[in-house]
């Protein structure tokens, strides 16, 4: 039989707005019911640690001659436009609280509007898990379930006029399991791009529209997670839990200089605590009614730690930056967290089982 290369084209994989019940439970196959396109053909990678005795002494020679499989971990990242469905599910799971309404429930019943922020730590360290399917190729082993993977950090960006683009990197267990899935038809998305985003950044609560002076804009949001601790003695070669460690929201941005005004500069020099948000206005959800697709990433406590001054072209630009010491709870903003995502789309709920 010829040999028959695979097509980074053929890849398909399945995903659930749910969460697994608790860590070791996946989640249906029927629910499995979202697939989008990505930008990439990534696949996830299985790793192992092992023992061997590759550097004691007494052997004779410095080869090893001992191997033990020790824990075993899955990595995975994609990477996609930015859309309504996905802006809420990367931040539903990277960030764990999500509060969920109807804006217009009369008129618009399909519209729901998800309010997320970091989950409460101080009640439990877990956070919310997931199952991912992955078809690689039309082989057992490549038709499989990624089990418990756990978002470790999101990405959003946007730059000049293109549209918005997210990376999310997920951590799993390290078990798999292997059969097919009926993968469904690809999802309907709602797509954000740098033509429907306002940017504000200023006072507290009053915070200035400077969206004709933004060039280019990062906003990572991570959960630092404990990946030490989640092997446990008796538990095997997998993970046997996913805690939060230290969770952190940052962001810089690109700016024109203002010819007529100090205003960023002063702002830097006075160490003034700041609001700064990035909205993205899409598709309406349903004609005749005002609830569009969009997305809010707010901070409302910053300072800007860093100001530099380059070119674009022959114009003058600021670099903003508030880094991960720059970005503070308890400190007057509304709501009361050092980040928050507002979303509105189609989606009746993130984080259920």
């Amino acid at each position: 039989m010829p040999f028959q290369p695979q097509r980074m084209h053929d890849v398909k994989w399945a995903f659930s707005n749910k969460k697994q019940a608790d860590y070791t439970t996946l989640v249906a196959d029927n629910d499995l019911t979202q697939h989008i396109s990505i930008l990439g053909a990534d696949v996830a990678e299985v790793g192992r640690t092992s023992y061997s005795d590759e550097k004691q002494y007494g052997k004779g020679h410095e080869f090893p001659t001992t191997f033990r499989e020790l824990t075993r971990a899955i990595k995975l990242s994609r990477t996609m436009d930015l859309s309504s469905l996905m802006a809420g599910w990367s931040a539903a799971f990277g960030m764990g609280h999500v509060v969920t309404s109807q804006p217009n429930a009369s008129n618009n019943p399909t519209a729901y509007r998800h309010v997320v922020t970091f989950f409460d730590a101080s009640a439990g360290k877990q956070v919310p898990v997931t199952t991912i399917y992955e078809q690689v190729l039309a082989q057992p082993s490549f038709e499989r379930k990624l089990e418990s993977l756990a978002v470790s950090d999101f990405t959003i960006s946007g730059k000049s006029r293109d549209v918005a683009q997210l990376q999310v990197a997920f951590v799993g267990s390290g078990k798999t399991t292997n059969g097919a899935v009926t993968i469904p038809s690809l999802t309907p998305v709602s797509v954000f791009d740098m033509g429907g985003l306002t940017f504000k950044l200023g006072t507290q609560g009053a915070p200035v529209d400077l969206s004709q002076r933004l060039l280019d804009f990062t906003v990572k949001v991570t959960q630092n997670l404990d990946v030490s601790n989640s092997y446990i003695p008796g538990g095997g070669l997998y993970a046997s839990r996913m805690w939060a460690g230290v969770r952190r929201a940052t962001f810089d941005a690109q700016l024109y200089l203002d010819s007529a005004s100090t205003d960023l500069l002063d702002d830097f020099i006075n160490a003034s605590l700041l609001e700064v948000s990035f909205k993205f206005s899409g598709d309406t959800i349903l004609g005749g009614q005002p609830e569009k697709h969009d997305c809010e990433i707010k901070f409302p406590a910053v300072r800007i730690n860093a100001l530099p001054v380059s070119t674009q072209g022959d114009l003058l630009v600021y670099r903003i930056t508030a880094g991960e010491t720059d970005v503070y709870k308890d400190a007057g903003g509304t709501p009361n967290e050092p980040f928050q995502i507002t979303v509105t789309n189609t989606v009746p709920a993130y984080l259920g089982t």
